[in-house]
């Protein structure tokens, strides 16, 4: 009748339990971040289409491909430089907000008894320290990571751009 299993049985089946949810978590994950991609790529190379006949007065003015390409490039640049500085905004003022309640509950100004049951800051991680890890280097990666693929989507809007004609875009209706 009953079987009686041992605690190493328990914990290998704990464990595959675990990583089969993990790995929904991961995969989750995964597919939001190839989304993200795709949807900042299509964005990118939409307003280069929508932009073509700009572009295409700017080549008829005189502007070379390579300046265009550069005038492209450096916009693109704006976006992560920004993201980079205003990422460190809201992680700064968590930290903070973690500061005050560990500072008031350490100065027992904040105790117990003060509130009927289970005080709301017992479910606050304020322990937790959200720069435990290299800021600086974190940032790098991240403005890396989006400058990589700000170049993989640029290179075929400069050959689209290169390869356009320009009296045919200027001439070209928008309706």
């Amino acid at each position: 009748g009953i079987t009686i299993r041992s605690t190493a049985e328990i914990s290998a089946q704990m464990n595959t339990g675990i990583r089969k949810i993990m790995s929904v978590y991961y995969s989750m994950i995964i597919i939001l971040v190839a989304l993200a991609l795709i949807t900042t790529g299509i964005i990118m190379y939409s307003d280069v289409r929508m932009r073509s006949n700009k572009f295409a007065i700017m080549r008829a003015c005189g502007m070379s491909v390579t300046q265009i390409a550069y005038l492209i490039i450096r916009q693109n640049l704006v976006y992560p430089f920004i993201g980079a500085l205003i990422s460190i905004v809201p992680v700064s003022l968590c930290q903070r907000f973690f500061d005050y309640i560990a500072k008031m509950v350490d100065s027992e100004k904040w105790n117990y008894t003060q509130f009927e049951g289970i005080p709301w800051y017992h479910y606050v991680p304020f322990r937790y320290k959200l720069y435990n890890y290299d800021l600086a280097l974190v940032i790098m990666v991240c403005f890396a990571i989006y400058v990589t693929i700000m170049l993989i989507v640029t290179i075929p809007q400069i050959r689209f751009i290169s390869k356009q004609s320009i009296a045919g875009n200027i001439e070209k209706s928008d309706f």
